[in-house]
Formats: structure tokens, sequence, C-alpha cells
């Protein structure tokens, strides 16, 4: 009961905090990131979505909280380890209009992000642990 009546008056994220910074961390920029999609995304538009690297299961499944505010979008979701190749035969064979990428900092970015913004010239959308690319010119070059 002393438990229940210290944490009422405290919001969930801050009391999460409490327990574990990196969990709060997470927790927020999953949450944080999902947020930016629903606003990016238009109806009738798709995306592609890795798990963020920053879970345990990070290629087996997105991420909850992520998927829990994520409003209604269709989403094809691939390993964060994809290649290049891998992600623009993705975009082009599902028409995917946008894509959340997480992969891993430093080399796992730069084997994947630098190629795609080299390549499609489009630039990505830095959020804390995931970047945001709008992907339809890349189907629509064909």
């Amino acid at each position: 009961m002393v438990f229940v009546a210290a944490v009422w008056g405290r919001d969930y994220e801050v009391t999460m905090g409490g327990y574990d910074k990196n969990l709060l961390w997470g927790a927020s920029s999953s949450r944080n990131t999902a947020r930016m999609m629903n606003r990016l995304v238009r109806a009738n538009e798709k995306a592609l979505m890795t798990p963020m690297h920053y879970w345990s299961d990070q290629n087996l499944a997105p991420c909850p909280i992520f998927v829990y505010y994520l409003k209604d979008i269709p989403v094809v979701v691939r390993p964060f380890t994809m290649t290049p190749e891998d992600f623009e035969r993705y975009v082009m064979t599902y028409e995917l209009d946008w894509a959340m990428l997480s992969p891993e900092p430093g080399v796992g970015e730069k084997a994947l992000i630098e190629p795609i913004i080299r390549k499609h010239h489009i630039n990505p959308l830095l959020m804390k642990g995931a970047c945001i690319f709008h992907t339809t010119s890349i189907y629509k070059k064909k």
C-alpha cells in the first residue's frame, strides 16, 4: 500500500526512470518515434520498420512501445541488420512510402544509412535511436 501511494502521484515515465534510466530512454525514444511517424504518414501510405536496436529482441519483433503508439499504418517489418540493397528491394516490391530504421549506432548506421542517402539523395529525419526516411521517390523512379 505504501508503494502504491508513493507511485500514485508520479507519472509512469518518472516511475520507470527511477527503476532504470536506460528503460526510460528506450521507452521515450520508441514513443517519440511512433508519434513522429503518425504525423508524417498519410492515409493509404505504407511503411517499412525495423525493430529498435536498443531492445533485447532486436531482430525478432517490433518494439511494443512503438507499436502501442503507432496509429493504424500498414508496415513491413525487417531486421535492423538488413543491407541497403535489401532496403531498396523492400521499398520497390511493396511500394513503401516511409521507412523507420533503427540500426546499431556507428558501424551499423554507416553501413545502412549512408548508402541510402548517397544513392537516393534522401535525408533522414533523425530521432533518438531511429531514422525516418520518406521513400516514395525510390519506388516511383521505376
